[in-house]
């Protein structure tokens, strides 16, 4: 069951990476066409030159950049805060997809810097999402304690006994 759990956490993450970095960029070409047919006039030949000559510009190109490493990102810390063990590696392979994902796509444009760029910053996009996404020992450690556990709204379960507080945490136990 636990390979289940983390086979649909690295596919998880991977499809959110390419849904949101799709949907973003759609969202974004779509914004550039409308403001380039207002600038042409209407004119359908001057908007898709238009749209064709505003996508080469380094300004879009950094911008969907950003938004594929955001979406690594994001994808990274989906699969990490659902894998049932080894956060990391699995965000690790949410980057390693999106590497070799992001290839075909940045290797379209003639522009070398874009293809450097695109590939170096898949993996660290993802582990940073990783870490972000990944519980720790701190917030499991947290977790295990009835004062914050109540605070979680999570229940309490039926094998631990609470535990006698001082000071602040006892207060803050007691108000539940």
């Amino acid at each position: 069951m636990s390979l289940f759990r983390s086979l649909k956490a690295m596919f998880t993450g991977i499809f959110l990476d390419v849904f949101l970095t799709f949907t973003l960029s759609f969202i974004l070409t779509f914004f550039i066409g409308i403001f380039s047919g207002m600038m042409a006039g209407g004119d359908t030949a001057a908007t898709q030159n238009a749209v064709l000559t505003a996508m080469q510009t380094p300004g879009y190109v950094i911008l969907s950049m950003v938004i594929g490493a955001f979406c690594t990102l994001c994808g990274g810390y989906r699969a990490a805060s659902s894998a049932p063990f080894a956060p990391l590696v699995h965000a690790g392979f949410v980057g390693f997809a999106a590497t070799f994902l992001s290839l075909p796509v940045a290797g379209s444009t003639p522009v070398t810097w874009v293809v450097l760029i695109t590939v170096m910053l898949a993996m660290p996009s993802a582990l940073i999402g990783g870490l972000m996404g990944d519980p720790g020992p701190a917030r499991k450690e947290l977790e295990r304690k009835p004062a914050f556990n109540s605070m979680l709204g999570s229940q309490l379960e039926p094998e631990q006994k609470p535990v006698r507080r001082r000071g602040a945490l006892a207060r803050l136990a007691q108000l539940n």
